[in-house]
């Protein structure tokens, strides 16, 4: 198959080239979907993705404006799963020759027939109000030739948490903050009822009014930081305490306020094990509140109705598993360090990282200046350092930025900052009523914990399909995600984008169904026969199956060419490298460097270029191409050529000396753990 040698440009248009094209030749690089680049004058063109088979009579001579019936948009997205009944749909340009396509966007709801649900020239479609259910988008484009192929994507299920559809009694009286000092604490959460499966808290207690709830506190001054660099998964996930729900089957639990922000922090952590990562946790408790003895509480009537007359379901929608019987008030950030570099080996970098982590911990105990900040900050210019911070009691949320410097920011600003959050919960276990006293504990309350279990496996399946999706996610490579899907094909694995949204909704799908009491009976593990995919009936792993496991590696070798001997006449050299990709092996769009000056003149997406020296240099060139003969038909390379010349006996030689990296990804078949 040829491979597109260049990102393609949406708008497709073909680049004059100074040997001037016939129109006839221009007609010929037009026909077919997959057009395939050829070489004109020794340059190339980029194959263009467009259905030039009904063209009319100005495309193939005689005129300068054509007009086609374009092929299918090169892809359609939009969410696999969707909580909340909204969709966004949007899809890619489609090439209509001379003529600017529109298009017609069609909608299936529930297996039923097609309807359009929109005509235009915009490239995307918002879609609110969704009942639950599923739905399946297809879009074509069309000209005045006509309407081209539909491109279509998996079926979205929409189903909104069963969960929200009931609302909590909320007290309005009492104080929901408390002042000691000049500062204010908000309490707010304490005695709320706590979802332990989702690991939250609810929007409400069962508690008769909150004079019943609050109880004491105690003033504490407690202080932590933590740098941890983290090359898997489950060390990210220690190093986040994310470990803490497994205290769930105990007399207790204590969560973490910002247990729903490190989720997010999570999602936006990728390549781990290929890039260095630090995780830093800032901390720092101020003070601790406390409910009442559970002696001293008494649930509203509603609520022990539900459970003497055996109403578990409702008094789970109520009052949830367990409730907060303590608060810690303080701050709490957590922030995600990401190293990495075009240009050197994995090990290199984990050493680096090691380093920057060690001068963090220094920074952190001592203080630095603004100087000592600036060298730290200069020492490590030829890394590519970004971060990602949630922070709870400062600022509130995710943050991203993409400078090193601004970590010492956010470091500052967390230590500046009064810190009046609520960031840790302790939760206990309702108190079996009187009247049932000689029950045990989940026979008068519903049992949650197989389905945390399955919850836990989910989590961690999830983790590793992100981890082999990642090239293929539309929102983490906006562009090079469609390059990495062609590639796969390729090397032998069709349709992994589309794989990867499957298997992604089906987690989304089925973690709602062990999240919620309603849908229990729905809930399975990930290898279970009985999980399916109701649209397809295959099982729930069966698509993440198809995608492999992408190792990082790189091959590198030097290119040279030189002219020594003086001459009366000019003389010329030039030399050619090749360094080829393996059976499952693609390039590695994400990397690239140009250490050439002004020997080079462009970047190439998946190359790194060191110039070692040279002069008198006539010529250069490093490109991936697919060889149609040769030594290296049928194989992807990348190709290197340099030309050089010796101007005359009375001047010196010439000379091109450089090293070239190909950086690729290797697939592996592996199973998933569970």
């Amino acid at each position: 198959m040829s491979r597109t040698l260049s990102v393609l440009k949406r708008s497709h248009v073909i680049k004059r080239k100074k040997t001037l094209l016939t129109l006839a030749t221009v007609a010929s690089l037009l026909s077919g979907h997959t057009a395939v680049a050829r070489e004109h004058g020794g340059e190339e063109f980029d194959r263009i993705p467009i259905d030039c088979t009904q063209i009319d009579e100005t495309c193939g001579g005689g005129g300068s404006s054509y007009v086609i019936v374009p092929s299918a948009p090169e892809y359609i997205h939009y969410s696999p799963f969707s909580e909340k009944g909204n969709l966004k749909v949007e899809w890619a340009a489609a090439y209509g020759g001379t003529q600017v396509p529109s298009y017609k966007l069609y909608r299936q709801d529930n297996k039923g027939s097609w309807s359009l649900v929109y005509s235009g020239f915009a490239r995307n479609q918002t879609f609110s109000g969704l009942v639950d259910g599923l739905y399946r988008f297809r879009v074509q484009a069309c000209t005045s030739k006509g309407c081209g192929d539909f491109r279509e994507f998996v079926h979205s299920r929409v189903s909104r948490s069963k969960m929200n559809k009931y609302v909590p009694r909320v007290s309005s009286t009492g104080s929901r903050a408390r002042t000691f000092g000049s500062t204010t604490y908000d309490v707010a959460k304490l005695g709320y009822g706590f979802d332990s499966l989702n690991g939250e808290p609810m929007n409400g207690h069962c508690w008769t009014n909150d004079a019943d709830i609050l109880g004491g506190g105690a003033s504490v001054d407690e202080g932590d930081m933590k740098f941890r660099a983290a090359n898997t998964h489950s060390e990210l996930y220690a190093a986040l305490d994310l470990s803490e729900d497994t205290t769930l089957n105990l007399n207790y639990g204590i969560f973490n306020a910002e247990y729903h922000y490190k989720k997010k922090l999570v999602s936006k952590i990728h390549n781990v094990g290929s890039e260095g990562l630090i995780i830093a946790k800032l901390e720092n408790f101020h003070r601790n509140e406390y409910t009442k003895s559970e002696a001293f509480l008494n649930l509203t009537p509603t609520a022990k109705n539900y459970l003497l007359t055996g109403q578990k379901e409702n008094f789970r929608n109520t009052c949830g598993d367990e409730y907060v019987s303590e608060t810690t008030i303080g701050k709490l950030a957590y922030i995600a360090i990401h190293v990495t570099s075009d240009s050197k080996s994995i090990s290199e970098v984990r050493s680096t990282t090691e380093e920057i982590k060690g001068s963090l911990q220094g920074y952190a105990s001592g203080g630095f200046s603004e100087t000592e900040v600036s060298e730290i900050t200069s020492k490590y210019k030829g890394y590519s350092i970004s971060v990602t911070a949630s922070t709870l009691g400062s600022t509130e949320g995710i943050t991203e930025f993409i400078q090193f410097d601004k970590f010492f920011e956010l470091y500052n600003q967390f230590q500046a900052s009064e810190g009046t959050a609520v960031v840790k919960y302790k939760t206990k276990k309702y108190n079996v009523p009187e009247e049932l006293s000689s029950q045990p504990h989940f026979n008068v309350f519903l049992d949650y914990r197989p389905y945390q279990n399955f919850i836990r496996t989910w989590r961690t399946y999830d983790a590793q399909l992100q981890e082999r999706c990642q090239y293929f996610d539309p929102n983490l490579f906006s562009e090079l995600y469609k390059k990495f899907d062609a590639e796969a094909r390729r090397v032998g694995y069709s349709n992994l984008g589309t794989y990867c949204a499957i298997a992604k909704g089906l987690v989304a799908e089925n973690m709602q169904h062990c999240g919620e009491h309603q849908s229990w009976s729905e809930c399975v593990a990930p290898v279970s026969s009985s999980c399916q995919d109701s649209v397809t009936g295959n099982s729930c792993t069966h698509y993440a199956n198809q995608v492999p496991k992408w190792y990082e590696d790189r091959d590198s070798d030097e290119l040279w060419v030189r002219i020594v001997n003086a001459s009366i006449d000019k003389k010329y050299a030039s030399a050619t490298k090749y360094m080829c990709l393996g059976p499952k092996e693609i390039v590695d769009y994400t990397k690239q460097w140009n250490n050439c000056g002004e020997y080079c003149t462009s970047d190439v997406p998946g190359v790194g270029i060191d110039f070692l020296g040279g002069w008198n240099i006539d010529a250069k060139s490093h490109r991936i191409v697919e060889e149609s003969s040769g030594d290296y038909a049928g194989q992807t390379c990348l190709k290197s050529y340099a030309k050089i010349h010796s101007k005359a006996w009375w001047k010196s030689g010439g000379k091109w000396h450089s090293r070239q990296t190909l950086n690729k990804l290797q697939a592996v078949d592996e199973p998933y753990i569970f």
